[in-house]
């Protein structure tokens, strides 16, 4: 067979159904989608037919839309001719009509809705259990035929494309290791060794919070916070940063100050912004040391006390946060808080503007001073 699935889908869905290609050929599940597979100019009917033929099964992106549009009527009555197994993904909640309520309503399928990335990871694993693959999907249970399959020699080995570390690092995750699953949404958050792809990082930093593991809770907590690959969901966001700072993860615990501060997710509440600023800090947190110096000066939250700004402000900029640098600085030029010198200021100005800070640039020019 040349394809593992064929995606059967409405047009006005194809994010969708991108998404959920991407997904099952990042899981070496090979896949027929129409947009990106029928050249252009040729007859249609003629691939789809074609690529039936050559599916294991189809996955089928059910929707509103889906459910009205009489063109995909005839590609679920050729995979059910042709006994393939049909896998229905509901992304919304519709009753099925006409020839998909024939063909659909009788299979198992999987809700989707509201947020259809969530739910990737289970169409995958349901994917590969018709398919006949192992857990973990790398490979068949029988590896000689599948390899056949794909022209290669029998043996060949799963996830050659990717490098050692991260296919050992899967591997782990794959099997339950909470901290490989956490590793493998940080490669995927920031792009290392692999494409950058915020669904799948919010796949694995959720694997690992449902595990209880503190920095999982807070990587999928960031993730709803921003809108990173799920949909942006702010209480959802303040309850994970909740557990995670629960078992002290400092970055959790700032985020939290940050979320009483601006009222995102809870009701604004500056005394419980700097509650968990303050808890960040003194576990060395240079960004919540700074945004302690920045309540304290101007009394948000606390009493205005611009002594204990300038020490804030003085232990995150030993830490090298060039905001703090620069706001010390000021300290020192103006005399708040600390004894007013110059050089100091001229000291912590300088050490921003060599982070290629403007505010301590434009600092330096003021003051007549260079780097």
């Amino acid at each position: 067979m040349k394809y593992d699935v064929f995606i059967s889908y409405s047009s006005l869905d194809q994010k969708v159904a991108e998404g959920v290609c991407a997904y099952l050929e990042q899981h070496r599940i090979r896949c027929f989608i129409a947009y990106r597979d029928i050249p252009k100019g040729v007859v249609w009917a003629k691939y789809i037919v074609e690529a039936l033929e050559e599916s294991r099964m189809m996955v089928v992106v059910f929707s509103d839309s889906f459910n009205c549009s009489d063109q995909v009527d005839r590609e679920i009555e050729l995979a059910s001719e042709e006994k393939k197994p049909i896998l229905t993904f509901r992304i919304t909640d519709e009753a099925f009509k006409g020839a998909k309520k024939y063909y659909l309503k009788n299979l198992n399928w999987i809700d989707a809705f509201p947020e259809p990335a969530k739910s990737f990871g289970s169409l995958c694993e349901n994917v590969m259990k018709l398919l006949g693959m192992k857990d973990g999907g790398n490979e068949p249970d029988n590896p000689v035929s599948h390899a056949a399959d794909h022209g290669q020699e029998a043996g060949h080995e799963a996830g050659v494309d990717e490098s050692e570390e991260i296919s050992s690092c899967r591997r782990a995750a794959e099997r339950g290791d909470v901290r490989a699953q956490y590793r493998l949404g940080i490669s995927y958050y920031y792009g290392k060794d692999v494409k950058t792809d915020m669904s799948q990082a919010a796949y694995w930093f959720r694997k690992a919070a449902d595990q209880g593991y503190a920095a999982g809770q807070y990587g999928l907590g960031n993730c709803y916070y921003n809108g990173y690959g799920v949909e942006k969901n702010l209480s959802s966001a303040v309850s994970l940063f909740m557990k995670a700072a629960a078992q002290g993860n400092a970055t959790a615990m700032h985020h939290l100050g940050i979320c009483y501060e601006n009222g995102s997710g809870v009701r604004q509440d500056h005394s419980q912004a700097v509650y968990w600023y303050r808890k960040a800090a003194d576990t060395g947190d240079a960004e919540a040391q700074d945004r302690m110096g920045y309540c304290c000066y101007y009394g948000i939250g606390v009493r205005t006390d611009k002594v204990q700004a300038a020490e804030w402000y003085r232990k995150a900029a030993a830490s090298g946060l060039a905001h703090s640098q620069v706001n010390l600085g000021l300290c020192y030029e103006y005399g708040y808080g600390v004894t007013a010198d110059r050089s100091k200021a001229i000291y912590w100005y300088r050490k921003a503007a060599a982070q290629d800070d403007a505010d301590a640039r434009n600092a330096l020019s003021r003051l007549g001073e260079t780097l």
